[in-house]
């Protein structure tokens, strides 16, 4: 299979499983609002990021046995498969027992001197007693998935993900109504991990008949192996997590619970961009293991300078739309158009397209083993951001959150792509070049778009689900039509993008003008 069918077809089973999850939360979200106030919700927020730097103890190991899956397919090496995954599975059993330990003896100790109500101290002790589980299930159905991802079975993940879903919002749903709040919150997350953990086994095992998770295949110095990449690498996540997470924590300690709740909101509706985004990429690292265990480079260059071209072309246009409509998008969601939650959809749009736009650097570079530079600057990233954050909010409030974040995703980026451009002789300016010609071609669409925001704002009352969500689907569609005008227009495509995913996207041929 060519590399591009390889990519569009891993890319279009993630893409679905992306925007299902993505307009199953753009549901969820309201209703547990709805049921839990500003406050438990802040408490539910908190929970997810504390539980967000728990998983941190996982120590990178996803994306070192996506790795390892991925070479040893191509060497059709299916003992070293199941020595790394039996390998991974007892590592993070032993974690899961400690952390399990650790927070519960913590908040024995905590809770009775935390000076908090009865009310809020019982929803901790529900979150502290069932958190620990959540944990081990997810570092559990992480290592199935990274496995299906290593055989590029994403087809597969993806009718896991569609039927976990539905478990998911029935268990909540049921769990809310009853009134059970947030300990029925926590009892459907436990079912529905449980059930996509189960699922993801029996596939791999069907998808691989060799597979076999008996601890005889326990491998130390292969585990050892995988350790480096992995800790690198984990080191990156921990900047993911200063810019997603630790706000929420600063905003927690400096400001009312409600501001988190904010900042959360806010920060949903700008991941549907990035993880709109990702949709693309998460299909790259796979296929780009497997062409490195090949020996071929040329191909693997073809493969980010190419992807590189189609990462913009997705990217730069998601996040204009994403700032153009931002008052629609809040108001066909939460009914009613606020000004915090705007400013962060705003602000955090930004940021988020800034981690995004590196992706094809940081997955070539991770399947040649590149992660020193990445781990240094994410621990710029981390430290920038929990500093200049902290300093901000003190001095400016809410918005110090927020621009304390874009900041220092900025520098720590920069930094980054400066380190991927010298080690590995690539020219900056071919890629800045690309970047201004993508951006000249969506001018067009702004300049069309924007006064047809400011008049629907004039006709309609964003105020409205019905009203905010018609004038969001006519601005994305103006937009989009001129863009895909634009294209052609500005040559954004050549021939070269026709032979190689012609045959794979419909139509694609009219959006290439001829010389």
């Amino acid at each position: 299979m060519s590399i591009a069918k390889k990519v569009l077809k891993n890319t279009m089973f993630g893409a679905l499983g992306r925007v299902w999850l993505i307009l199953v939360g753009f549901l969820l979200t309201p209703l547990i609002l709805s049921y839990l106030g500003n406050e438990r919700f802040a408490l539910w927020a908190i929970f997810w990021s504390v539980t967000a730097y728990i998983m941190l103890m996982d120590l990178g190991m996803g994306v070192s046995l996506v790795r390892q899956v991925a070479q040893s397919l191509e060497k059709q090496e299916y003992t070293r498969i199941n020595q790394a995954v039996v390998s991974v599975l007892l590592l993070m059993l032993c974690i899961a027992t400690v952390v399990w330990a650790f927070v519960w003896a913590l908040s024995v100790w905590f809770l009775p001197v935390a000076g908090v109500s009865s009310v809020v101290q019982q929803d901790i002790l529900h979150l502290v007693t069932w958190g620990p589980l959540v944990f081990l299930l997810i570092a559990l159905l992480r290592v199935f998935d990274a496995v299906l991802r290593g055989l590029q079975r994403f087809d597969l993940i993806l009718g896991v993900t569609l039927a976990t879903s539905v478990v998911n919002v029935l268990g909540i749903y049921f769990t809310l109504s009853w009134g059970l709040g947030v300990l029925g919150l926590m009892w459907a997350t436990v079912a529905s991990y449980a059930f996509q953990m189960l699922a993801l086994y029996a596939w791999t095992k069907k998808t691989l008949p060799q597979f076999s998770t008996c601890h005889h295949h326990f491998n130390y110095p292969l585990l050892k192996s995988m350790l480096p990449l992995g800790a690198r690498i984990q080191v990156a996540k921990v900047a993911e997590l200063a810019s997603y997470q630790t706000d929420k924590l600063l905003l927690a300690f400096f400001m009312p619970l409600s501001f988190v709740t904010f900042y959360d909101l806010g920060s949903k509706i700008a991941a549907m961009m990035r993880d709109a985004v990702y949709t693309f990429t998460t299909a790259i690292f796979p296929v780009a293991s497997q062409i490195q265990a090949s020996g071929d480079h040329g191909r693997l260059w073809l493969l980010y300078e190419r992807g590189s071209k189609y990462l913009l072309m997705f990217s730069l246009p998601a996040l204009a739309m994403l700032l153009l409509t931002a008052p629609m998008l809040i108001g066909a969601w939460l009914g009613h158009v606020s000004d915090f939650v705007l400013q962060a959809v705003w602000v955090l749009g930004v940021a988020y397209w800034v981690i995004v736009s590196m992706a094809m650097a940081f997955n070539v570079g991770t399947a040649l083993n590149w992660s020193k530079p990445i781990m240094r600057g994410s621990v710029l990233q981390a430290v920038l951001n929990v500093s200049l954050s902290a300093v901000l909010i003190s001095q400016i409030g809410f918005m110090g959150a927020l621009w304390g974040t874009l900041l220092a995703v900025a520098v720590s980026k920069i930094y980054v792509m400066r380190c991927f451009y010298r080690d590995f002789e690539r020219s900056i300016w071919d890629d800045t070049r690309l970047f201004l010609h993508v951006l000249l071609s969506n001018l067009p669409s702004v300049f069309l778009s924007l006064p047809l925001v400011m008049w629907l704002g004039e006709q309609l009352d964003f105020n409205q689900r019905g009203d905010a969500a018609l004038a969001w689907l006519v601005s994305v569609v103006v937009y989009t039509l001129v863009y895909f005008a634009s294209i052609r227009v500005f040559r954004l495509l050549d021939t070269k993008d026709v032979d190689m995913l012609g045959s794979h996207i419909p139509g694609l041929r009219y959006l290439v003008k001829k010389a």
